[in-house]
C-alpha cells in the first residue's frame, strides 16, 4: 500500500478506489483482470483533455497547428516518456514482468499512461483527469516532442533529391480490433527508407517517416 501512495504523489491525485489504479496498471497477460477497458476509456479522455488544454493555450494557433501539436502529445512515444518518468514501469504487473530491455515496453507504458488517466477519470471526474494531462503533458516544451508531422518532411526532402514520393505499406497488422498495431514501411528511390509501428496506420507511417529522416540526418543522404 505504502508502493502506491508514492505513486499517486508522483502522479499528483490520491485515489478514493485505489483498485483502480491498481486495474489501470495490470497488463494483459496477467489475466481478465487486465487495464484493456481502461486504457480504451482513457485514450477518449486523453484526446478530450489535449484538445481542450492546447485550445486554450494557444489561441492564435489554427486548427493545424493545434492538430499537430495535439498529435505530438498524445503519440506513443511521447506517453511513454512521460510513464518514464514517472516510474509506471516499477509499478506495471506484466507476464513476464517488465524490464527495461523488454519487447514492446514503449507500448506497454504508453497504454499504462492512458489507463492511469482512465481511472483518474473514473475516480475523480473530469476535472481531474484534465488537472493530470495538464501537469504530466502540457508542461512538456512542443520542440522537445516526437516530431509530428514527419511523412511531409520526408517528402520535402526527396523532393529537394529529385526523388519520387515516398511509398507507404502496411507490413502487418496484430492485436484485437480496439488495440491494433501496425506496422509499416516507407520505400523511396527502390528501397525501403524506413519501418514504424503505431496504434494506427497514420501513427506508423509517421513513425516510418520519422525513421528515414532520422537516416538521412545520420548519413547525410539516404540509405
Amino acid at each position: 500500500m505504502r508502493v502506491l501512495e508514492e505513486l499517486m504523489q508522483r502522479i499528483g491525485y490520491a485515489f478514493w478506489d485505489k483498485a483502480l489504479l491498481r486495474r489501470a496498471l495490470t497488463h494483459a497477460s496477467v489475466g481478465q483482470e487486465n487495464n484493456q477497458r481502461l486504457e480504451f476509456l482513457g485514450d477518449a479522455v486523453l484526446q478530450l483533455c489535449v484538445s481542450d488544454l492546447l485550445y486554450l493555450q494557444y489561441p492564435s494557433s489554427s486548427e493545424g497547428e493545434l492538430t499537430s501539436h495535439r498529435a505530438s502529445l498524445v503519440r506513443e512515444e511521447t506517453l511513454a516518456r512521460v510513464a518514464e518518468e514517472l516510474s509506471l514501469a516499477s509499478h506495471i504487473q506484466s507476464i513476464p514482468p517488465l524490464k527495461n530491455n523488454s519487447r514492446g515496453r514503449r507500448s506497454i507504458l504508453a497504454d499504462a499512461m492512458e489507463a492511469v488517466l482512465g481511472a483518474v477519470y473514473l475516480d475523480g471526474g473530469l476535472q481531474s483527469a484534465r488537472a493530470f494531462v495538464s501537469r504530466h503533458l502540457l508542461t512538456l516544451p512542443l520542440d522537445t516532442l516526437p516530431l509530428s508531422n514527419a511523412k511531409s518532411a520526408l517528402q520535402e526532402k526527396l523532393q529537394e533529391q529529385g526523388a519520387p514520393e515516398p511509398i507507404y505499406r502496411q507490413i502487418s497488422q496484430e492485436g484485437p480490433p480496439h488495440n491494433c498495431r501496425f506496422t509499416v514501411a516507407v520505400y523511396g528511390q527502390d528501397r525501403e527508407l524506413g519501418r514504424g509501428t503505431g496504434r494506427s496506420k497514420r501513427d506508423a507511417e509517421q513513425q516510418a517517416a520519422k525513421e528515414a529522416l532520422d537516416h538521412f540526418d545520420y548519413a547525410g543522404e539516404g540509405r
